[in-house]
């Protein structure tokens, strides 16, 4: 018995999938538990490479909470 995959099928498997996803959050603290710093805030940093110029760009944010940008 063969089924075949028509597009209402897949998106009513994909809205199901999301609809458990949703569903089991308040589940999912009890298996993973939150992540806590040691010391406070230690470091926070994002980095892309522009879309443009290929050129690496990063923002952190500073132990006292300032958003600091660079190229």
């Amino acid at each position: 018995m063969k089924t075949e995959l028509t597009t209402p099928k897949a998106i009513l498997i994909g809205m199901s999938l999301i609809a458990v996803a949703i569903a089991s959050i308040p589940y999912s603290k009890s298996v993973v538990t939150e992540a806590h710093a040691e010391y406070g805030l230690q470091k926070v940093q994002l980095c892309g490479y522009s879309s443009i110029r290929s050129e690496l760009h990063c923002a952190r944010v500073s132990e006292f909470g300032a958003l600091k940008t660079s190229k």
